[in-house]
């Protein structure tokens, strides 16, 4: 937790700013103020839990994780020594130590053991922070990361190639991030015919749903369903890696700037006004890229086995 002395002020993340004076603890942002009475005279020691139009004593805790003083590196350095006294090798991934942490990031910590309990995944409290736990092997690591990358969206390999090492052992950590980034570097495979025919009649099939959709909330779903297959479709054809939910946003913005925009506009001008015009647009310029719609005449075989396997 920080001290925080008589009229020091800090500047937070979106915008909030805090300030001491008088014994009182206020924290201004665009959303409703949040007071924290000081129960005695500063300097008082204090750590962060949202709230709004509330009072509240200073023994109450705080979620020290919201602020910008925590150091979230130290914060899973110290996690790993607590609870893998044993690992090999630790790295912290994720938007939490980069300029993109937000006030509700959390701690996504890879922790490589030399055998049993991996590997597993664990979501954890510590110190206010909640971690993500990616235990492996060294042997589930790599089996892992291989149906990972067949997948062509790989997290373990940009937590271990793009984050922060917390623990190195004996080299494997050292081995494992340079191995990452040569992977990342590589990018995925590019598409097989039979994969590029699935996005195009995918994006077909769903342009087709929004051109016919007389159902307002029905042409939000079919909307967000294409703005998933448009974006990435686009990385796909750039031999780029894929994310789920920010991490696609993101991959997209740093492949193609202008179509992610344009993209993002028109799915945010259709959601609020209805109007289809300039995401269909973008959308069907992203599947000429890769050929053009398709429909009439394509099959795919079918299977009996379980999971089509």
């Amino acid at each position: 937790m920080q001290e925080i002395l008589p009229a020091q002020r800090l500047a937070l993340f979106g915008g909030v700013r805090v300030a001491v004076a008088n014994g009182l603890v206020e924290l201004d942002r665009v959303t409703p103020p949040i007071r924290v009475v000081v129960a005695n005279p500063p300097p008082a020691r204090v750590s962060m839990k949202r709230a709004s139009y509330c009072e509240y004593p200073v023994t109450i805790v705080w979620r020290a994780r919201h602020h910008a003083w925590v150091d979230p590196v130290c914060t899973a350095r110290e996690f790993v020594a607590a609870r893998f006294p044993e690992a090999l090798a630790a790295f912290l991934g994720g938007s939490a130590g980069t300029a993109l942490r937000t006030p509700t990031s959390d701690l996504d910590v890879v922790v490589v053991l030399d055998g049993p309990p991996a590997p597993f995944r664990e979501t954890l409290d510590h110190e206010g922070w909640l971690v993500e736990v990616f235990a492996h092997t060294r042997e589930s690591f790599a089996a892992f990361v291989e149906r990972e990358i067949a997948a062509r969206r790989s997290p373990l390999l940009h937590m271990c190639g793009h984050g922060e090492v917390l623990l190195d052992r004996d080299g494997t950590g050292q081995r494992m991030g340079d191995d990452s980034r040569a992977r990342l570097r590589a990018g995925p495979a590019p598409l097989s015919v039979e994969e590029l025919e699935n996005h195009r009649y995918l994006i077909s099939d769903l342009l087709d749903d929004l051109t016919g959709c007389q159902d307002p909330d029905e042409l939000v779903f079919i909307a967000n369903r294409l703005l998933t297959a448009v974006a990435e479709l686009v990385l796909l054809l750039r031999c780029r890696w894929l994310g789920n939910g920010k991490w696609l946003l993101r991959r997209l913005r740093e492949t193609e700037l202008e179509t992610c925009e344009s993209l993002v506009s028109g799915y945010r001008h259709l959601v609020t006004r209805g109007d289809a015009t300039t995401f269909c647009h973008v959308a069907e310029t992203v599947i000429n890229r890769a050929g053009g719609r398709l429909m009439q005449g394509y099959r795919r075989g079918g299977s009996t086995a379980p999971n089509g396997s």
